[in-house]
C-alpha cells in the first residue's frame, strides 16, 4: 500500500466524494506499507502481517530483504523442530533463555524480556512469559563418585581438556549410580568445574564437552585442570522440553533418544525423536506417545539446587565454508593471508574485502582473559565480524554446526598459535581450522601433525617429540641406522663389535656372602662356606667383639679345600694388647687369591684394632692344602683365651672372576 493519509474515517450518511476515493486508490496500489492499527497512518514502527490466530497462507515471492540483507530462498532451510530466536547472551548470539536457580531445585525459561520463538512439529510457538519448573529432582547422595585413573595427568593446564577430540577420561571406582548409567550422557562434577560426558563403560568416558554449562548468573563455568585420582561427582541431569502452548515445560532424567525404530525397555518419562516422522514421543509407562515438544536444554540439579544449565542452539543456516587462511605476522599479530573471504559465522556470513584482517592479542583479548606464556591461543570471527583472541580451547562442532566454536559464544574458530615462554607468538605454529578435516585424523593425531609440521628436514636427522605440542629433530649418524637395521640383540652385538661378555650376567663375575655368628664360650668360632671358581675371594672381617672379661684373648684363622673335613695349619690374626676386663674389638681382611698350580694358593691377610695387636699385611704361599678336588672353599676364625664369649662378628666376602 501506498503512503496516502486514510485515517480520516467515514460515518454513516457521510460523503465518499472523489478526493477520499483517490486517497483509498493511491493507498491500495502502492508499495504495501505498515499501518498503525488504531489510527491507519502510516509508521516506521515494525508491525506484523498476520498473527499467530490468523496466518496468512503461502507467500509467492522473488526476493526476501531482512534487515537489509537479500534472503536466498534456496539456502532457507528451517526444521520441523527448532529454536527459532530467544534471549542470547550480552556478548554474542549463543542461547541464554535457560537459568539455574542456584538456591533452589528449579529453572527458569526466560521469554518475558525477549521472546523464545519455536518450531514445533512444523507448527510456530512463541513463548512470551517466564516459565519456572520446580520439584527437580536432586542428585543422588551415595555410589555416586569415581576417580580418575591416569598417572599421566598432573592438573596441567592441557588437561582441562581431557575427553575431548577423540580422547577419554579412564576412571575408577565408580559407584553404582554411574555404572548403572552406562550407554548414556550425563554431568560430573570436578572442582568448580561441571562437564557432560557419556558413560561408555564402568572404567571410561567418552565425547565429554569440559566447561559446558553457565552458572546461575548466566557466567560460562569454565574448564578445571584435573589430576590422577581426582575425584568426580555424579550430578542429576534434566534434560528440558518445550511445549507448544508456549506455558509447558517438561523435565526428563534420561538421555532422550534419536532413532528411526521405537526403542525397547523403556521407562515412564523416557523421550525419543522419531526421525521418521520428525516428531518427539515420550513413553507413558505402557507405550511411546506422541508429544508436541521440542528439546531446548539441559539443567544441572546437585543435592539441593538446580546450579547449571546449556541451551540447545538456534536452528540457523549454518554452513561449513571459511576460506579465511591465517597467517603469522609478528609476536602479537596474526592475519589472514588473502582478505578478500566470506566466513559462516552462527549462521551469519561475514565478508571481507580488500581490508587486512587481523588479531592483535594486545586488543583483541577476550574480555576478563589475561594473556599467558607458554600457552596455545585461539583465533576466533564473531557474527559481527570482529576478531577474539582466546586461550579457550574451541569445541569441535562440525556435526551440528558446520566448524569449531567458542564453548560459551557464537564465536568461529579460525586457527590457533602458539604463545612461547617470552609471551610472543611463534611463526611456525600457527594452524588452520578449515570446514573439512581432509585426513579424517583425531585432534591428537592433528596435534602430531602441526608439531611435525615446525621442523625443516635435512639429511642424518630424525623427529622427536619434546611435548604434547612439539617436536624437534637430532642427528642420526650413517653408523647409528647399521645399528638401527638389526633384527635382533645378537645382530645388534655384531654391529657394536661386542663379544661374549656383553651377554654375561652380574652373577657370572662376582658373588657376595656372609657368615653366620661365632659360637662357643673360651675358644669361639665361626665357619664361612666359600664360593668355588672365582679368582680371588675376599673376607672382609667385621666388628669382631668380645664381651667384657679377664684373660689375653688371641685370633687364629683356617681354610679348608675339602669343605671343612680337613683344615691347615693355623694362622695367627694377632691378640689383645691389654690383658685386662676391656674387650677385644677387631677389624681385618683375608684374601684368598687364585691358584698357583694344583698345590699352591696364596693368601694375603691383616688385622687392626682398639687394644689389638695386629698383624701386618703378610702374604703367603700355601702349599699342601690342595689336591685335585679344589680350591679353598672353607674359612674358620678362632679366638681362644676368652673369660667369657662372643658378642658380635662376621665375615662378608666378594668373590670375583
Amino acid at each position: 500500500m501506498g503512503a496516502e493519509d486514510i485515517s480520516n474515517a467515514k460515518s454513516a450518511g457521510d460523503v465518499v466524494d472523489q478526493n477520499w476515493f483517490n486517497l483509498l486508490r493511491g493507498a491500495l496500489k502502492g508499495v504495501f506499507l505498515p499501518r498503525d492499527a488504531s489510527t491507519g497512518v502510516v509508521t516506521t514502527e515494525r508491525e506484523d502481517i498476520g498473527s499467530a490466530l490468523y496466518p496468512w497462507g503461502t507467500v509467492y515471492a522473488d526476493f526476501l530483504n531482512v534487515g537489509g540483507s537479500i534472503i536466498d530462498f534456496g539456502m532457507i532451510n528451517g526444521e520441523e523442530n527448532g529454536i527459532i530466536s530467544g534471549k542470547t547472551r550480552s556478548n554474542s548470539a549463543f542461547p541464554d533463555f535457560l537459568r539455574a536457580s542456584g538456591t533452589t531445585n528449579s529453572v527458569t525459561l526466560q521469554a518475558a524480556s525477549t521472546n523464545l520463538v519455536l518450531n514445533i512439529a512444523g507448527t510456530g510457538t512463541t513463548y512470551t512469559s517466564d516459565i519456572t519448573e520446580t520439584g527437580l529432582t536432586t542428585a543422588t547422595s551415595s555410589n555416586n563418585t569415581a576417580l580418575i585413573n591416569d598417572a599421566t595427568l598432573t592438573g596441567a593446564f592441557t588437561t582441562r581438556h581431557k575427553g575431548e577430540d577423540d580422547t577419554s577420561i579412564i576412571i575408577d571406582a565408580a559407584g553404582s549410580e554411574i555404572t548403572s548409567r552406562v550407554g548414556q550422557y550425563v554431568t560430573f562434577k570436578v572442582g568448580s568445574e561441571y562437564f557432560i560426558a557419556y558413560v561408555k563403560s564402568s572404567t571410561e568416558l567418552l565425547n565429554c564437552y569440559r566447561g559446558f554449562f553457565f552458572d546461575s548468573s548466566g557466567n560460562p563455568i569454565s574448564r578445571s585442570a584435573i589430576s590422577d585420582n581426582d575425584m568426580l561427582t555424579l550430578m542429576s541431569t534434566g534434560w528440558v522440553f518445550a511445549e507448544d502452548d508456549a506455558t509447558t515445560i517438561d523435565v526428563s532424567y534420561k538421555t532422550p533418544i534419536f532413532s528411526n525404530s521405537t526403542p525397547s525397555t523403556p521407562t515412564t518419562g523416557d523421550y525419543f525423536y522419531d526421525m521418521v516422522n520428525q516428531l518427539w514421543k515420550r513413553y507413558d509407562g505402557s507405550s511411546f506417545v506422541t508429544v508436541n515438544r521440542i528439546l531446548v536444554g539441559i539443567v544441572v540439579i546437585d543435592g539441593t539446587a538446580c546450579v547449571a544449565t546449556r541451551c540447545m542452539h538456534f536452528d540457523k543456516n549454518y554452513l561449513q565454508h571459511t576460506v579465511a587462511k591465517v597467517k603469522y605476522l609478528s609476536a602479537a599479530r596474526l592475519i589472514v593471508g588473502i582478505p578478500e573471504f566470506d566466513i559462516n559465522v552462527y549462521g551469519v556470513n561475514v565478508p571481507n574485502k580488500f581490508t587486512p584482517y587481523q588479531w592483535d592479542i594486545t586488543t583483541d583479548l577476550e574480555s576478563g582473559l589475561t594473556e599467558t606464556a607458554s600457552r596455545t591461543y585461539y583465533a576466533y570471527v564473531s557474527e559481527t565480524g570482529k576478531p577474539v583472541l582466546s586461550d579457550i580451547k574451541p569445541y569441535n562442532n562440525l556435526g551440528e554446526l558446520q566448524g569449531w566454536y567458542h564453548p560459551h559464544n557464537s564465536w568461529r574458530a579460525v586457527a590457533s598459535v602458539d604463545n612461547d615462554a617470552s609471551s610472543n607468538f611463534t611463526n611456525t605454529s600457527v594452524y588452520n581450522y578449515y570446514a573439512d578435516n581432509a585426513v579424517q585424523m583425531s585432534e591428537q593425531g592433528l596435534n602430531f601433525l602441526r608439531a611435525m609440521d615446525r621442523n625443516t628436514a635435512a639429511a642424518d636427522k630424525i623427529l622427536y617429540f619434546t611435548s604434547a605440542l612439539a617436536s624437534a629433530t637430532t642427528t642420526l649418524t650413517s653408523y647409528m641406522r647399521t645399528l638401527l637395521d638389526d633384527v635382533d640383540a645378537a645382530a645388534a652385538r655384531t654391529t657394536l663389535a661386542l663379544g661374549n661378555l656383553a651377554v654375561m650376567n652380574e652373577s657370572d663375575f662376582r658373588a657376595t656372602g656372609s657368615s653366620g655368628s661365632f659360637s662357643g664360650s673360651g675358644t669361639a668360632t665361626l665357619t664361612t662356606t666359600l664360593p668355588t671358581g672365582y679368582t680371588t675371594i675376599t673376607c672382609f672381617l667385621n666388628d669382631i667383639v668380645s664381651t667384657s672379661g679377664t684373660g689375653s684373648p688371641s685370633m687364629t684363622f683356617a681354610v679348608s679345600y675339602d669343605s671343612g673335613s680337613t683344615w691347615s695349619a693355623e694362622f695367627s690374626l694377632g691378640s689383645d694388647s691389654t690383658g685386662n676386663t676391656n674387650a677385644i674389638r677387631c677389624l681385618g681382611k683375608i684374601e684368598i687369591g687364585p691358584r698357583y698350580d694344583d698345590q699352591h694358593q696364596y693368601i694375603h691377610y691383616f688385622t687392626t684394632g682398639a687394644d689389638w695387636n695386629g698383624v701386618g699385611p703378610t702374604v703367603t704361599l700355601y702349599s699342601n692344602a690342595l689336591s685335585s678336588t679344589g680350591p679353598i672353599n672353607r674359612i674358620r676364625l678362632t679366638v681362644t683365651g676368652l673369660t667369657g664369649g662372643m658378642a658380635s662378628g662376621t665375615i662378608t666376602y666378594l668373590a670375583v672372576k
